[in-house]
């Protein structure tokens, strides 16, 4: 509807809405709608896109084999999980792409322990 998209940007808790969107599609996606699952695919591309600017940003480079950890809700959806698989492994041959490690928390306290030189080094603050 109209003004749907200034409703949802001025919204505080803008992501948690547009996240119960995004389930609501991925399960008609899995029972079988057409739509949804094209609509699934668009979002595999578009988490595509940012896990290889992501990748490059870093440092890496496709001739490279970096471990890559997905995580949150989105990626429970099968069809959305194999479709953004298939593409990072055809694009990323040496890469593998595992299920997270750990929680949100983990992942912080791995920066941390990032070695001297890292690519990503320079974006953490410590305290």
């Amino acid at each position: 509807p109209a003004g749907a998209y200034l409703r949802i940007q001025s919204d505080p808790d803008r992501v948690r809405s547009v996240a119960s969107f995004a389930r609501v599609v991925l399960d008609a996606a899995e029972a079988g709608d057409a739509v949804a699952a094209d609509v699934a695919m668009h979002a595999a591309n578009e988490l595509y896109a940012s896990m290889d600017a992501a990748l490059r940003q870093a440092g890496f480079t496709i001739e490279g084999a970096p471990v890559v950890c997905w995580t949150g809700g989105v990626v429970r959806s099968q069809v959305l999980a194999q479709a953004l698989g298939r593409r990072f492994a055809a694009q990323w041959p040496n890469a593998r792409l595992l299920p997270a490690l750990g929680d949100p928390l983990d992942g912080s306290e791995r920066l941390g322990e990032l070695p001297p030189g890292h690519p990503l080094l320079d974006s953490i603050s410590h305290a």
